[in-house]
């Protein structure tokens, strides 16, 4: 096997991740819920894997000991498009961060165990973490509160059903 070989596995199991989180833009899209656990799972994935695994064998090693070496002029300006992308990756997940901290911090932190959740389980949700929070043990009390627009699926893990 060439040297090479290991890394290209690990862009298919990268690309694999960037293909869940489409999968969760899409349902954002037409359901308007997030899947906080997929999104936080994802972003260790990056920072964990792709970035300091993957991307730091590449940069520490690959990248290292190919710019000690005579590249012609299309090789050394891919390998700049390479190192420009590992940035731009890393800002990518900069945002995805921000944008789960915005809409968790816009819904409840207790939500829908699925995008498929009904309104009657939102609501049990909702009332579960009022009553932990006001002390108040009414569920009539409780059932006023209605649930944002776009709420935050909290399932045991990522999921690719749609």
């Amino acid at each position: 096997m060439k040297p090479i070989g290991p890394l290209m596995w690990e862009h298919r199991l990268i690309e694999q991740m960037v293909d869940l989180l489409r999968g969760e833009i899409d349902r954002i899209t037409n359901r308007k819920t997030v899947n906080v656990i997929l999104v936080e799972q994802a972003v260790d994935f990056f920072r964990t894997y792709a970035d300091r695994t993957h991307h730091g064998k590449e940069e520490e090693i690959l990248f290292r000991d190919l710019a000690r070496k005579k590249l012609s002029p299309e090789h050394r300006a891919v390998m700049e498009d390479l190192i420009r992308e590992h940035v731009h990756g890393r800002e990518l997940v900069r945002k995805l961060v921000e944008a789960k901290d915005l809409t968790s911090a816009a819904t409840p932190r207790r939500c829908l165990t699925s995008p498929a959740s009904s309104r009657r389980s939102s609501i049990s949700t909702l009332r579960t973490s009022r009553r932990r929070t006001s002390g108040s043990s009414s569920p009539a009390s409780n059932t006023s509160r209605r649930p944002s627009r776009i709420e935050c699926s909290r399932s045991s893990g990522p999921s690719t059903a749609t």
